[in-house]
C-alpha cells in the first residue's frame, strides 16, 4: 500500500488497513515521514508500516511537479522495491492519483494486481489546490496535464476507489472503460471509534464544561476554501446572544488562511479555542464536548458538490447537529433526514443558524433524536461492496 500520508492521521487509510487485515490480508504500508517529531501512533495484526524521512521542504517541491520531472517517482520506487523484493506481494493499493505512475509500473513488474483509491475527484481538486495557485505554482500546473494523468491509470487499474456514487458516475461519464471496474466507498466513521463509551476522559474533563455553547469544524487542513473565515466573522454577532460561546477548530493551520490575525483582527481570541489536528482516536472525544458541527466550503466544485466530507459523518455518528453551506449532497444528507440546517455561505446566515439551535433546546433535541435513527452510516455498512470487490480480486 503507498500513500503520501502519514497513516496516523489519514483516518480512511487506517480503516482500509484494518478491514484488510480482517479480511486476511497481510498489509505492508509505505509512506513519508515529513516531520521528524512524527510517531507511530497506530499498530494493527499484520499491518507493517515502512515510513522513510522526508523533509516538508522536499516532498513539496517534488510532488508538486512530479509530471514534469523523474525524481520523485523514482524516490517512491526505491522504497517500495526493498519491500518487493523481499515479500510475495499480490496486489498493490495506491490512496490518491499522484503515486498511480508508481504503483502501476511496479504492478507491471511484479506482476500483481493494481487498486487506485481515490480520496479526492484529483484532477478538479487540484485547480484549486493553493501551492499551485502561486506563479511559479500556475507554470507548473499549466505543463502537468492531470486529466491526462488521471485517465492514463485509472484506465488501467483492476479496480478504482472513489468516496461517493456520484463521484463514480462522474468518472464513467469521462473514462467508460471503468463501468465494471469501479466502487464506492465512503468516508464514513468505524462505529467502535466513534462511540460515547469510547471517550478520553482528560478531554471530557477540560472541554464539557462550555458543551452547550460550543461549535465544532474539523479539517486535515484549515486552509481558505474551507470556509473557517465565515465563522470568524460570524462570532461577533453570536456573542451578542451567547456570551458563553465557543468555536473549537480541529487541524493543521495552512498558509492560505492566517486564521489567527484573523481572530485578532475581530477581537474574539477568547471565543476561540484552536486545538491543531489530533489523532483519529480522539476526535469523537472533542466531538462529545461540542453541540453543533459545521462544514463551511465557500466554493462549489465537481468534487464538493458531489461528495461527504468525512467530518459530515463523524458528527452524525456523535448525534451532533449539522449546519451546513449548501454543497449539494451534504445538503441533501442533512435536509433530507431533519439534521440540522443548510445556509448561504455568509457571517449573517450562519449566526442567525448558530444562535437558533443552540437557544431552542427543543430544536436542537428534534435535531438530536433525528440523528440517533440513523444507524446504516457506519464503515461496517458502507465497505461491503468495496470488500466485495477487493475479495473477487483475488479470488479469495
Amino acid at each position: 500500500m503507498f500513500t503520501e500520508s502519514n497513516i496516523s492521521e489519514d483516518e480512511r487509510i487506517i480503516k482500509t488497513c484494518m478491514t484488510l487485515s480482517s479480511l486476511g490480508f497481510i498489509v505492508h504500508v509505505i509512506y513519508p515521514l515529513t516531520n521528524k517529531n512524527s510517531k507511530e501512533l497506530f499498530s494493527h495484526k499484520n499491518i507493517f508500516l515502512h515510513p522513510f524521512q522526508l523533509s516538508n521542504f522536499f516532498f513539496n517541491k517534488l510532488s508538486a511537479s512530479c509530471l514534469l520531472q523523474p525524481f520523485y517517482f523514482k524516490l517512491w520506487k526505491t522504497k517500495a522495491k526493498k519491500i518487493l523484493n523481499i515479500e510475495k506481494i499480490e496486489l498493490i493499493y495506491v490512496h490518491d492519483l499522484p503515486l498511480s505512475k508508481v504503483g502501476k509500473d511496479l504492478s507491471n513488474k511484479y506482476n500483481t494486481k493494481i487498486v487506485l483509491d481515490q480520496h479526492e475527484y484529483y484532477s478538479e481538486w487540484i485547480k484549486k489546490a493553493k501551492h499551485l495557485n502561486t506563479k511559479i505554482g500556475k507554470l507548473i500546473f499549466n505543463l502537468s496535464n492531470w486529466a491526462e494523468y488521471e485517465k492514463k491509470y485509472l484506465s488501467t487499474a483492476d479496480l478504482v476507489v472513489s468516496v461517493t456514487e456520484n463521484l463514480c458516475n462522474k468518472y464513467i461519464e469521462r473514462i467508460p472503460v471503468l463501468k465494471n471496474k469501479i466502487v464506492s466507498l465512503p468516508n464514513t466513521p468505524l462505529k467502535s471509534i466513534y462511540s460515547k463509551s469510547n471517550l478520553n476522559s482528560f478531554i471530557i474533563n477540560n472541554f464539557k464544561k462550555n458543551q452547550e455553547f460550543r461549535v465544532i469544524y474539523i479539517g486535515a487542513n484549515i486552509s481558505e476554501e474551507r470556509g473557517v473565515s465565515i465563522m470568524i466573522d460570524a462570532i461577533p454577532s453570536i456573542i451578542i446572544e451567547i456570551p458563553d460561546f465557543k468555536f473549537m477548530v480541529l487541524g493543521n493551520l495552512h498558509s492560505s488562511y492566517d486564521i489567527l490575525s484573523h481572530i485578532k483582527k475581530n477581537k474574539v481570541e477568547k471565543y476561540v479555542e484552536i486545538i491543531g489536528r489530533v489523532p483519529v482516536s480522539e476526535v469523537a472525544s472533542y466531538i462529545a464536548c461540542s453541540s453543533i458541527g459545521v462544514n463551511l466550503h465557500n466554493t462549489h466544485s465537481i468534487e464538493i458538490d458531489n461528495t461527504i466530507p468525512t467530518k459530515i459523518f463523524q458528527y452524525i455518528a456523535m448525534e451532533t447537529p449539522i449546519i451546513s453551506t449548501d454543497c449539494k449532497m451534504v445538503s441533501t444528507l442533512v435536509l433530507n433526514n431533519s439534521i440540522g440546517q443548510v445556509i448561504k455561505n455568509t457571517p449573517e446566515a450562519l449566526a442567525r443558524s448558530v444562535i437558533e439551535i443552540l437557544t431552542d433546546k427543543n430544536l436542537k433535541n428534534n435535531y438530536v433524536a433525528n440523528l440517533s435513527k440513523i444507524d446504516t452510516l457506519f464503515w461496517r455498512n458502507t465497505s461491503k461492496n468495496w470488500q466485495d470487490s477487493m475479495n473477487q480480486l483475488l479470488n479469495v
